[in-house]
């Protein structure tokens, strides 16, 4: 049975939850059962951003029971049925973004506890009872559930100002769109030392992309201790300044940057970001503001207009 406040119903959980054993306490030598109850309890809403995605044992489809709907179905020239408590919830916390907080253990002190949350899938949306790891703190970052409030009883100015959860707020969330270094094949390897050397013979337009996956490479080589790599590269690095044919203010500048990265590669300067050069480049002839008189000559002074 369903429990909402003072609206019970009877549902079916497909497949049905089963018991699991726990060790509670330091001292505990027996592990304690936990089996769950026919009667879910809800006894708080969360938001979705509050709860975040928790570790559970077990996932079940929350449907209404089979016999409630023969009846229903079966009785000709009968006042229309109000929706089913499944219903009512599944369209609620899907609107507001909510998951409902229940209880599963089969006791009254039980410390075992689920949610419900509305989960799409086809057509459809379908309600879903997700079961947490036993114990009363099953989300660390939620505290210990018994000791959870109503919001009703805080001040609603000092709740606007600090989060009540040692959540973290949404615009300090860490991103993972970058993704990390594995190097766990030697393919690897070779396509990072790739990537510097494809950007190396498009600098200086590819500075900062250059620039980027040095230090990255030069990061995660210290901090697996692969030093061997970083003067593989450095000597990389010195035979495509060896083969530039300088002459031109574009070669010029690539080998401005070259020489700068080789110098930096050296085992003195392994721990300190590589940055670009601090001496400003001479600019092309094609530049915006560079004039070019017939002798050669850039001249960079500018019209005033």
């Amino acid at each position: 049975r369903l429990h909402c406040g003072s609206v019970t119903q009877l549902v079916e959980l497909h497949p049905g939850p089963s018991g699991c054993d726990r060790f509670v306490g330091s001292g505990c030598r027996s592990p304690r059962r936990y089996q769950p109850d026919k009667d879910v309890r809800l006894i708080g809403f969360l938001q979705i951003s509050e709860i975040y995605s928790p570790a559970v044992l077990s996932r079940h489809l929350v449907l209404p029971a089979a016999a409630l709907l023969e009846s229903s179905a079966g009785a000709p020239g009968a006042s229309v049925e109000p929706p089913h408590l499944t219903t009512l919830l599944q369209a609620s916390l899907r609107a507001d973004s909510f998951v409902a907080l229940a209880t599963l253990g089969n006791t009254e002190d039980s410390d075992w506890y689920c949610f419900l949350h509305a989960h799409p899938g086809g057509r459809r949306c379908a309600l879903l009872l997700s079961v947490l790891e036993p114990g009363p703190e099953p989300a660390v970052w939620l505290g210990k559930i018994p000791y959870l409030a109503p919001a009703s009883d805080f001040d609603e100015a000092a709740l606007a100002n600090v989060n009540p959860f040692p959540v973290k707020p949404k615009g300090n969330k860490p991103s993972y769109a970058a993704s990390c270094i594995v190097w766990t094949k030697q393919a690897s390897v070779v396509a990072d030392v790739q990537k510097i050397s494809r950007w190396a013979r498009k600098l200086p337009d590819k500075a900062n992309q250059f620039y980027q996956e040095l230090n990255r490479l030069r990061r995660h080589a210290l901090t697996i201790g692969f030093v061997e790599l970083l003067s593989a590269v450095r000597d990389l690095l010195q035979r495509e300044y060896d083969s530039l044919a300088v002459g031109t203010p574009a070669a010029e500048r690539q080998a401005e940057h070259l020489r700068h990265a080789v110098a930096m590669l050296q085992p003195a300067h392994w721990t300190n970001d590589i940055q670009p050069p601090l001496s400003r480049p001479k600019p092309l002839a094609g530049d915006a503001g560079a004039n070019v008189n017939t002798d050669g000559v850039i001249d960079l002074t500018v019209s005033k207009r």
